[in-house]
This record gives C-alpha cells, structure tokens and sequence, in this order.
C-alpha cells in the first residue's frame, strides 16, 4: 500500500490572489501551488486535489490533504499555475466570488473525471483539443440518457455549462482564443424545454406560510426585546400555545406528543398543583412528594428563564432570526443564496421608492445594497435590526451577517450555499405546523413577482425584483396563455413607445422621425461593446436611438413585425443565444 503523508497547506483568500497578481505577473510566492488552499468566504478548495492522482481528504472544510508524494501529475500542477491567474482575471471582470468557488469545484471535478477514465491531459494544444473533443462526445451521451425523476445523465443546461467552463479555462490555459479550440467542434446548445419553469405557491399556501413566519418573529422578538415574563401565550395561525418556562420543552403544539415539563399545564398556562398531577395520566402511582417536585423545578425554571439573556430568551431570539429571514425572502423575493451572504454595517437609510414600496439602503464592504419594500412591512425590517443589534451587543462579537442563524452560545451565520431556507424550513415544520412546508425561495420569488406584476405592472416588477422584464418573462411565470399574453403585451408596450405620436415635435429624417435632434441616447438593450455607434450621422445608429421614432402606419409595424418572425425563425441558426437576445 502507498505511504499517504500530510501536505502542509497554505490558504489564500481569493482576493489576496487578485491582489498578488495585480502586483507581480508571476509571483514567486506561488511557485509551488500543491498545497495551495484557496478560500472562498467562508468555504476552501484544495487544489493538490489538481495535482495529486492519488490522495485523501482529511476534514470535510478541504483544508487539509493527506496524498501519495509518488503519484504528483506534473501537467496537473502546470494547469493549476494557470487556473490562479485565470481566477484573478475573473476576479477582476466582475464574477462573484460565489460563482468563482463553483468554478473551482467544478475544474477539480474535471481533473477526477480525467482520472477515472484514464485520460491523459498534457498542457498542449494537440492534447487540449483532443480532450475537448472526447469529453464533447461525454457529455452528449450523458444527454442522451438524461432522465431527471431517475437522476441519469445531464440536462442541456449543465452539460452547455460545463462544455462551456472547460473550453474557457483550457484556452486560457495554453493562451488560445477559443475559436482555436473550438473549430468544427458541436457546441452544445441548451433546450429550454427541459427546464421546470418555476411555480408561484398557491394563495392560501403562500398566505398560510408567510403568516407563519411573520407572527412567529413579531411575538418572538417582542418578548426578548420588550423583556416579557414567561410563560407567555402566542397566536400562530389561528392556534393559541404557551410558551413554557423551559429551555427543552418550551413549546408544545398539537402535533407533538410529548409530556413536556410536568408541572406546567401547556392549555392554561398555568402551574398544577399536587391534585391536578394526580389526575393525569403520566403520573399515575407516584408520590406527592414526587408531584411536588415537578412544581417546584417548574417554578425555579420561570425565575431562571426570565433572566435577560437566559438560555431560552436567547433561544427564542434564534427562533425570530430564522423566521425574518424567511418573512425577507418572500417580501422581497431574494435568492437564498444571495440573501444568507449578505453584510450589514449597522447604518441604514430608508427613503421613498415606488408606489407603495419603500426602498431600504446600505453599504456593506463598499457595495451598495437596495431592497423594496411594501410600506407595511419596513417596520418588520427595523425591528429585525434591532433585535440584531440586541444580540450582537451581547455578544461582543465583530459580526458582519446580516442574518442569524442561531444565538444561544454564540452567532451563528447563515449556510450560504443556497440551502438556509431548506433547513429552516424543516425546523419550522418540526417545531411548529407538523407538516411540510413548500415554500422555496424561488418559489417566493415567482409569487412575490407575478403579485407585484399584477398589482402594478410588468415595468413595476421587474424595477422592485430587480431583473429585466424579458427575464421575468422567461423565469418568472408559468408556460401558460397568461404568460403568453403577458409577453405579447410588453412587446407591444415597447413597440408603441417608438411609435410616432401625434404631438408636433417630432422632426422627420431619413429612416422615421427623430423626437430630439442631435441629442442621440442610446437603448439600454445595446451592449456596450457593441459595433454599433449611435449618433446623428450614421441612419442606422438611429435604429438603436431611444428618440427615433417609426412611421405609425401599418406597412412599416408590418415590417417590424415580419423582421421579428424572421429573427426568431433563424435563431437555431445563430453562434449562441446571446446573440438573439441582443436583437
């Protein structure tokens, strides 16, 4: 058997990375990368995972790895001295560092597959392409065998993304364009058709749930806030429970079976007295002495738990944390992902926003943060940021999470890898109802979005959900005549702001008419790259024009009509996706 011996890591922030190779192109510091771990935030990737074809994970952090000296890959340890760089630029153009952990998971994954077929990947032009192409022809069959219910295969989606991901880092890798590398290869396309569009809960569902959480964070951090003596009753959904003096058994729900603590009656919120427990089943055949012994630790328990910061007010706090970051997910239909990583300085500032909504914003590492919300539920807000200040104060602690996780011994910070309301949601069903809750965070997102697209509107919804109208379109709501209607609504919304109106202002030109001469705007739809410049001497720039203005007689909506049909029929021709989005 090999000797497996423990290589001594060394971890780097990711943004320590960026900063090295801003500095230095190549950098001596990184001469050996073997035992390079990288960090991502709160999560690591070892990259001798890359180098080593022989190895053992030590902890489940990947900080620490216990590996075959012998079975090095030297083109392996080639490659990772290219992906740090790679990562820099990525870094640099803007990805998150979210995305980038992905990344790496994903190219550490690669390498195990290389390995498990018994491939051999050589930091060369010849043996890139034709790795890129065996591994083309993986994926397409692993298409082919796609079956989602019995977790076969991949789905075009992934598969495009992982194509896409390889070809990216292996150019990059040896310094070619893509295209050298992609030549005559089948780019592999993503069908839409097998993406399960996201559902928006039923009313009464949505409603059931999102009463839920909000009664539970009121009641909760109004006792810890406003300091109020337990035991103590609270109304969830319509069921009135009492919250024991008790660390363990505090709460006692319909569903739930247990004796609890034995000298205190969960129905009257009231302590037994020696007769009453001699009436009750579970104790039967003991003493009185006994009896009295319940009540008394029940008493000694209330004087205990009404301390400040006792156990079980700390314990409650944790409870309303969990239940305002669900409350958040579905007032402002946040990512989980993206609502569990984000930072709080403890300044904020609320200002008006759109009809309704008011916008709450703050700076957190330097990034500006925004989110709308209806005016009856920013109160909500404040008060979450009370009790957060409530616990940190306590703590002592230099905590920069917005959200909490739990508060009993310490702050506990959110899982960010997009499962925090998951297992939220378990524990409330645990805790609280009995039965499952559905409610995912994109399921909030769908709900939150077509009520607010109701309500207000398409251009409303896509400003408060803060993503554009053809994305709400296409992710956002059901495949149904409503979505279908929906989208042949905006495009008439936007293809009559570009018809000419009656006002007299309008100066004709060549292509239309121009609504304010020499004074060009671009379109937000055109890329900034884009060959296209817009200005007053080129006819077609004016196309891309925000103040050009088409003819408003049929033949010419006729034509814009007939020049979309034809976009959309030749789109299977077109290089990638992208492109037809932009036209």
């Amino acid at each position: 058997m090999p000797d497996y011996v423990v290589i001594e890591s060394k971890i780097y922030t990711i943004e320590y990375i960026v900063k090295v190779f801003d500095e230095e192109e190549r950098p001596s510091s990184f001469d050996r990368v073997d035992n390079i771990v990288i960090q991502f935030g709160t999560h690591f990737h070892h990259l001798g995972r890359i180098c080593y074809d022989d190895f053992k994970i030590t902890n489940k952090n990947n900080c620490e790895l216990r590996v075959n000296l012998a079975s090095i890959n030297l083109d392996g340890v080639q490659f990772v001295k290219r992906l740090l760089p790679y990562f820099s630029d990525l870094l640099s153009d803007g990805k998150r560092v979210r995305t980038l952990y992905g990344n790496t998971g994903y190219i550490i994954s690669l390498f195990n597959h290389i390995r498990e077929v018994g491939g051999d990947l050589r930091c060369d032009k010849n043996s890139i392409r034709a790795f890129v192409n065996r591994y083309t022809d993986h994926l397409l069959h692993q298409i082919k065998i796609y079956d989602r219910s019995l977790k076969l295969g991949l789905s075009t989606h992934t598969a495009q993304s992982y194509q896409s991901q390889a070809i990216s880092f292996l150019s990059y890798a040896i310094q070619l364009e893509e295209s050298e590398l992609t030549g005559g290869l089948l780019l592999i396309r993503r069908n839409n058709n097998q993406v399960q569009s996201a559902v928006a809960l039923p009313d009464d569902n949505l409603s059931y749930q999102f009463n839920l959480y909000t009664q539970i964070f009121r009641q909760f951090s109004n006792i810890v806030l406003e300091h109020k003596k337990l035991p103590i009753p609270v109304n969830l959904n319509s069921e009135k429970l009492w919250i024991a003096p008790s660390y363990s058994q505090w709460l006692k729900p319909k569903h739930k079976k247990t004796i609890g603590l034995r000298g205190f009656n969960y129905d009257t919120g009231k302590f037994y007295n020696i007769e009453e427990l001699e009436l009750l089943e579970h104790c039967k055949g003991k003493q009185r002495y006994q009896l009295g012994q319940h009540i008394s630790q029940a008493l000694n328990s209330t004087e205990k738990a009404n301390e400040p910061y006792s156990s079980l007010r700390l314990l409650l706090a944790g409870w309303a944390c969990r239940a305002y970051f669900m409350h958040f997910l579905i007032v402002t239909g946040e990512n989980d992902s993206t609502a569990a990583s984000l930072l709080f300085d403890d300044e904020y500032l609320t200002t008006r926003s759109e009809q309704h909504f008011r916008s709450i914003k703050w700076r957190a590492n330097g990034i500006d943060v925004h989110y709308d919300i209806q005016n009856e539920f920013v109160y909500d807000f404040q008060r979450y940021i009370k009790l957060r200040d409530y616990l940190v104060k306590y703590y002592q602690e230099d905590y920069k999470a917005l959200f909490i996780s739990a508060a009993v011994s310490k702050l506990t910070k959110l899982s960010t890898d997009g499962n925090a309301s998951c297992d939220f949601r378990r524990l409330f069903s645990v805790q609280f109802t009995g039965k499952p809750l559905t409610g995912t965070s994109k399921s909030f997102r769908v709900s939150k979005s077509l009520w607010v697209r109701e309500s207000y509107g398409s251009g409303i919804s896509s400003y408060i959900m803060q993503h554009q109208e053809r994305t709400a379109d296409s992710n956002y709501t059901s495949k149904n005549d409503t979505k279908t209607s929906e989208q042949l609504t905006d495009y008439f919304i936007e293809l009559d702001k570009q018809l000419l109106r009656g006002t007299g202002t309008e100066e004709p030109i060549p292509s239309g008419h121009c609504a304010e001469p020499a004074m060009p705007d671009a379109l937000p739809s055109l890329s900034l790259g884009s060959a296209i410049t817009v200005n007053c001497g080129t006819l077609e720039g004016c196309l891309f024009c925000s103040k050009f203005r088409i003819h408003a007689d049929e033949d010419d909506i006729r034509k814009l009509l007939s020049v979309k049909y034809v976009i959309m029929q030749s789109q299977h021709l077109a290089a990638s996706s992208c492109i037809i989005g932009t036209l």
